[in-house]
């Protein structure tokens, strides 16, 4: 998404975060009884869900559109990166 975009972003430091946040989450679940039976049973919510049905797109979405659209979205943005105009109708509902 950076190379479409044409920006630079350092994102050295975010393995470290992003640990670092984890072990404040894993802490503050721990200190708690109540969050921890709720993060369980969220986790088991997930996990069953996962195991029923496949995730898919949302009714109504007209697939092929969706995919003409990701085809055509890099040449738009270059574009509009020049000063041109972007013109995108989504097909996915609102």
């Amino acid at each position: 998404m950076a190379r479409l975009l044409d920006l630079s972003l350092d994102m050295s430091g975010f393995p470290e975060a992003i640990k670092d946040f984890r072990a404040q989450c894993d802490r503050a679940v721990a200190r708690n009884q109540a969050t921890r039976e709720q993060v369980q049973q969220l986790e088991k919510d997930y996990d069953e869900a996962v195991g029923e049905k496949p995730q898919g797109l949302l009714d109504g979405v007209d697939s092929d559109q969706l995919i003409r659209e990701l085809e055509d979205f890099p040449a738009q943005a270059a574009r509009r990166r020049r000063g041109g105009t972007l013109s995108y109708r989504s097909s996915i509902p609102k």
